[in-house]
């Protein structure tokens, strides 16, 4: 975030990629198939399945893919409320 400070334009967009992530998680299709399917319900199946797989290291993986996604929804999040700050003047 830090390499487009005072880059009006490239903070617009990424507050723009953070009202998109916005829109989309209210979206009703988002919530079942990515928030409850994938990440809330898919993480509980993992961990209700964890005694019955014996390769473990593919739950795992499956879970870093799902910490990963989260992870990246957040930097879009926290990098959009920066750059609204440092358009503002708040940083």
């Amino acid at each position: 975030m830090e390499q487009v400070k005072n880059d009006t334009p490239a903070l617009e967009d990424i507050i723009s990629l953070g009202e998109s992530l916005s829109r989309l998680k209210k979206n009703r299709d988002f919530k079942r198939i990515i928030s409850e399917l994938y990440l809330t319900g898919g993480a509980d199946m993992l961990t209700q399945n964890l005694w019955k797989v014996k390769d473990k290291s593919v739950l795992f993986e499956e879970y870093a893919a799902r910490s990963l996604l989260y992870k990246h929804f957040e930097m879009i999040e926290n990098d959009a409320m920066s750059a609204s700050d440092e358009i503002r003047g708040e940083s």
